[in-house]
């Protein structure tokens, strides 16, 4: 492995009109030699964006987004290790656009 030196990288905001969302990948079945559920999502406009976790009664259970992001799409993973299968919750926010939906966790 070679160090690499991200200070070169330019960040040019994406061009184009962007749908704010969030999708599950992986179809929530976390291997052992993978304890992560990938969520990829998308911000419309630049500002504050959150996703979190939650139990199925409303408890927080993880914050995996929460600060600035720029325009475009975005990648986050969720670390299941201790949890059990069953169904979870998520919440997404990005400016005044917010989405919730289910995730039906099966562990091997």
């Amino acid at each position: 492995d070679q160090p690499f030196d991200y200070s070169k990288i330019d960040e040019d905001v994406p061009s184009g009109k962007f749908e704010p969302g969030v999708r599950i990948l992986d179809n929530a079945r976390p291997s052992p030699a993978n304890p992560y559920i990938s969520f990829e999502y998308t911000v419309s406009k630049p500002g504050y964006t959150r996703l979190d976790i939650l139990s199925e009664s409303g408890e927080t259970l993880g914050i995996i987004v929460n600060g600035y992001q720029q325009t475009g799409p975005g990648c986050a993973a969720w670390d299941i290790t201790g949890r059990s299968s069953g169904s979870y919750l998520y919440n997404f926010r990005s400016g005044d656009f917010e989405e919730s939906g289910k995730i039906d966790l099966r562990i091997a």
